[in-house]
């Protein structure tokens, strides 16, 4: 039993005429007509009685109508409301990021959003234990940080890579200076962003920062004043500042960027969906 069969039975039921229905659903008189008989045939039962006057329901045909009015009626409404859900559905996805890392997003981020009418996006940043365990209590949908989960009901995709090296105030003794060596920076006061990577990266190469903290803006203070060297990758260096001046290090490792979601979102479309096009977006953002 398909549902266009029972528009074409409520329609001939209505108009008493399968000449008249055939007219009014732009369709053949013989399209009609046998949609009818098929319907007989698998319920095992005459719906109309056929005579020169026209088509009228039997007993059974007048029961059968009642119940498949109202469930077209249904299904009609059903369709109606799914046609005008986006226009008050919205969809939200909570965010953490580990700190330092929105403001390499950000911009593409609200852009993103800006072109979605039925998505909303709710920022917050922390340290990135705590991102773990905002997303652990499902307290967030997606958290973006330095390290990959090892958590098998977890999906971490890799974002970024950029490679670490120090932030100097910018002087004429450094202007001939294209790479730092590692082992040269017992000489420096280094600061360092509360970072998991880049605090293990200070632990191997038995680094101790002077200045530690999770606010940029006053590392990067510091560093202007000449007070320490800021250890960073090169993605977070300010882009305007004439005052500093980033140098690669010899030693050539990457700091990388993460974002981590619940597995169970890839077998929920919607989110899944939203999860594909915000990868496209942000993408461009960290190149």
């Amino acid at each position: 039993m398909e549902l266009r069969q029972l528009r074409y039975f409520l329609a001939v039921a209505d108009s008493r005429s399968i000449v008249s229905a055939a007219e009014s659903l732009y369709i053949s008189r013989q399209a009609v007509s046998k949609a009818v008989c098929r319907l007989e045939e698998e319920l095992g039962v005459e719906l109309f009685v056929r005579d020169s006057g026209g088509v009228f329901l039997t007993p059974t045909g007048v029961l059968f109508y009642e119940r498949v009015r109202a469930v077209v009626k249904e299904l009609d409404s059903i369709a109606d409301q799914m046609r005008t859900s986006t226009e008050r559905f919205r969809l939200r996805i909570r965010m953490a990021f580990a700190a330092g890392t929105l403001l390499l997003l950000e911009d593409n981020l609200m852009r993103y959003c800006s072109q979605k009418e039925n998505l909303e996006i709710s920022c917050s940043e922390h340290t990135q234990e705590e991102c773990t365990r905002l997303l652990q209590e499902h307290q967030v949908d997606l958290a973006v940080g330095g390290a990959a989960s090892d958590n098998p009901q977890f999906v971490s995709e890799e974002l970024l890579r950029s490679p670490i090296g120090l932030l100097l105030r910018n002087q004429p003794d450094l202007e001939d200076m294209d790479i730092i060596d590692i082992s040269d920076l017992s000489w420096l006061a280094v600061a360092v962003l509360s970072d998991a990577q880049l605090l293990a990266f200070c632990q191997r190469h038995k680094l101790s920062p002077q200045y530690q903290g999770q606010d940029l803006y006053r590392l990067f203070t510091l560093t202007a004043a000449g007070k320490c060297a800021l250890l960073l990758p090169k993605c977070m260096t300010p882009r305007e500042d004439p005052r500093l001046r980033w140098f690669p290090l010899r030693q050539e490792e990457d700091w990388r960027l993460y974002w981590t979601y619940p597995q169970i979102a890839e077998a929920n479309l919607l989110f899944s969906s939203a999860l594909e096009e915000l990868h496209l977006h942000l993408g461009p953002a960290v190149e």
